[in-house]
């Protein structure tokens, strides 16, 4: 699952969003959290994603560093998956299961909807690339992805574009209404990876 940042006319920008929790009078604690939520490579592997994880909710973070002057990416990022949770909980996302085996093959169930794949290492540290067998549902083709991990949680994120494809499918084979508000909302952010906050399951 991966993520490209498009740009929407009219619509609220990252650095307005950062603007105002930089004014919010909690600036300096803002700045020093700042690294916590701006997306780090790191030393992980393939077998280092293997598992069974349980998505809690949404994963942001920001792609560089061209923010880092402005505001917190920590409060920023906090700000932003507070607006996303209501979409993930009722699209399913909250709740949805990935299996990754020791060769990469991975499986992601969310509500009716069953994805197929495998994962491969990118050329960059702390970034993969997830196929995704279309398997007459969903045609995503190879997702750059960024992964970060704890010992027992890992933040998988990749392009808004494609979680919004990942949506839509599973607001099709589940019968739920297309959701414009929320394609809206990932769009409105520059530099932005949106995927799934994960727990060892």
């Amino acid at each position: 699952m991966i993520i490209s940042c498009s740009n929407m006319a009219n619509a609220q920008s990252l650095k307005d969003l950062l603007g105002k929790l930089g004014g919010s009078g909690d600036t300096s604690e803002t700045i020093g959290n700042l690294l916590e939520g701006v997306f780090s490579s790191s030393n992980l592997s393939v077998q280092d994603l293997k598992g069974n994880w349980l998505a809690t909710g949404p994963a942001v973070a920001f792609q560089g560093d061209n923010f880092l002057k402005q505001a917190g990416g920590k409060a920023a990022g906090a700000a932003i998956e507070t607006k996303l949770k209501p979409y993930y909980q009722k699209y399913g996302l909250t709740g949805a299961t990935l299996t990754i085996d020791n060769s990469g093959k991975f499986q992601l169930k969310i509500k009716k909807l069953t994805l197929k794949g495998t994962v491969t290492q990118g050329s960059e540290k702390g970034i993969f690339e997830f196929k995704f067998n279309a398997a007459g549902k969903i045609s995503l083709g190879k997702v750059k992805t960024y992964v970060q991990k704890t010992s027992s949680t890992m933040d998988v994120m990749f392009d808004a574009t494609k979680l919004m494809a990942i949506i839509d499918a599973v607001a099709k084979y589940s019968n739920i209404s297309a959701a414009k508000t929320l394609s809206s909302l990932l769009n409105s952010y520059d530099g932005l990876c949106v995927g799934f906050a994960l727990k060892s399951n």
